[in-house]
């Protein structure tokens, strides 16, 4: 397996958070199994099996809850990732409406646009006509909405332990009205962000520490016990502190420091 994390070009970094660059190569007696976490990524994602016998692109909501492929065929995946609000403000389209979801790349964009990077000679080249597309868009029709990106900064600064309604008070419109753009931008409530955005610092602890006590892990993200951290652990990634303690030790692809996606390759048994 071969993973690549790019940093975005100067005059796009307020709003990419990363490109990357994934290949999977496997057995053919071998499955691949992917185990996506709840996250508050927005991204695009070209996907080429066996090849280039098969491919596609996709943009991808954020993901509430966690979620498991299986395919038994080699890949090669790449693609951006942006930050919470950078979607909405390229695009133009309700960041809600793409929550736990994907579709097709050629419904938003000339397909023109995905047939140009699928036919780059390398990953720099992919890369490089993709960031051109992105800043056309960032010169022409960016929307910057700077009360939710303020509010997204100050969740994530204090890794999801806030005060909403106390942050709300700083903003000239009413709760439902922050609610409501953080939403449309995000994709989900201010809440849930934060809720994410604690989880992920509880997988960052996770994978530093070897010998971490979950009751002291839930103290210092301020959960309510440890009983709750497990609650919303279980909510979020789908297995037991436990088991993502031992996981993301050893097979974690990460974004940003926090683990996204886990992949494993299985052999497939015979019926």
């Amino acid at each position: 397996m071969k993973h690549i994390l790019i940093p975005p070009p100067y005059e796009l970094e307020k709003h990419i958070k990363e490109y990357w660059y994934l290949q999977i190569e496997k057995d053919l007696n071998q499955a691949c199994e992917v185990t996506s976490f709840a996250n508050n990524s927005i991204g695009i994602t070209f996907i080429v099996e066996n090849g280039k016998e098969v491919y596609k692109s996709v943009i991808h909501g954020v993901s509430t809850k966690p979620a498991k492929i299986v395919t038994a065929q080699s890949l090669t995946v790449f693609g951006v990732n942006f930050y919470p609000s950078a979607f909405y403000g390229f695009f133009g389209i309700d960041a809600h409406y793409l929550t736990n979801r994907e579709i097709l790349l050629t419904e938003l964009i000339d397909p023109d646009f995905e047939n140009s990077v699928f036919n780059a000679e390398n990953l720099f080249d992919k890369f490089n006509i993709i960031s051109k597309f992105l800043f056309k868009r960032l010169q022409s029709s960016f929307n910057n909405d700077l009360i939710v990106n303020d509010l997204i900064l100050k969740i994530e600064s204090q890794n999801g332990q806030v005060n909403l309604k106390e942050l709300y008070k700083n903003y000239s419109l009413c709760e439902r009205q922050v609610q409501r753009r953080f939403l449309k931008t995000t994709g989900v409530n201010p809440s849930h962000f934060a809720k994410l955005a604690r989880f992920h610092e509880a997988s960052k602890i996770l994978k530093t520490f070897e010998n971490l006590k979950y009751t002291d892990l839930a103290y210092r993200l301020n959960y309510a016990d440890q009983s709750h951290f497990i609650k919303e652990t279980q909510l979020l990634s789908g297995m037991s502190p436990k088991a993502l303690h031992n996981l993301i030790k050893t097979h974690s692809v990460n974004s940003k420091g926090s683990s996204k996606y886990l992949i494993t390759l299985k052999n497939i048994t015979s019926s």
